[in-house]
C-alpha cells in the first residue's frame, strides 16, 4: 500500500506544479488522475486532498458551482474520516469560492467553520484569521464583476 500511497501523492504534487505555473488545464489533469487513483485504492484521507486542490483549482478558473460541489464532497470525506484540518481545508476554500461569488455572508459563515474547525492547529491560523478579517470589511460594491478570480478570491489576497 505505501507505494500506492506515494503514487498518488506524486500525481498530486504535480498537479500542484502545474497549478503554480499558473498551468491549470493540466493542473485539473493530474488533479483528476490523483483522484481517480486515490479512490481506486481507497486513501479517503488523500482524497480529501485532491478534492480540496481540484476545488480550489476550479474556483480559479471561475467554475464555481463545480468548484462548490467539489469542495463540499472533501468536506464530506474530512468528516467522514474526522480529520478536523481537511473541513477546515475544505471550509476555508469554500469561504474564498463564495466570496468570489460575492455570497459574503456565506462566506464569512464558511470562514467561521473553517477557524472553529482549526482550533487548535496553528499551521492555518494565519490564513483563517487574514480571510476573516478581509470578509468582515467587504461590502458587494467593493469588486468589479470585470476583476479576475484571483483578484476577488481572499484564497489569493483579494477581497
Amino acid at each position: 500500500m505505501g507505494d500506492a500511497l506515494g503514487i498518488g501523492a506524486s500525481i498530486n504534487s504535480l498537479g500542484s506544479v502545474y497549478h503554480s505555473l499558473n498551468q491549470l488545464e493540466d493542473a485539473l489533469e493530474y488533479y483528476r488522475e490523483s483522484l481517480e487513483f486515490r479512490e481506486e485504492i481507497k486513501h479517503t484521507a488523500g482524497v480529501a486532498v485532491t478534492l480540496e486542490n481540484l476545488g480550489r483549482t476550479l474556483l480559479e478558473k471561475g467554475n464555481y458551482g463545480e468548484s462548490i460541489k467539489t469542495l463540499q464532497k472533501s468536506l464530506e470525506t474530512g468528516e467522514q474520516i474526522q480529520a478536523p484540518g481537511r473541513m477546515s481545508g475544505a471550509h476555508l476554500s469554500l469561504a474564498c469560492t463564495l466570496a468570489a461569488m460575492d455570497e459574503y455572508e456565506e462566506a464569512r459563515k464558511c470562514a467561521e467553520k473553517s477557524a472553529k474547525t482549526n482550533y487548535g492547529q496553528s499551521e492555518m491560523d494565519g490564513e483563517i484569521k487574514t480571510i476573516l478579517k478581509r470578509l468582515e470589511t467587504v461590502s458587494p460594491n467593493d469588486l468589479s464583476n470585470e476583476k479576475r478570480v484571483r483578484d476577488r478570491s481572499p484564497l489569493y489576497g483579494g477581497v
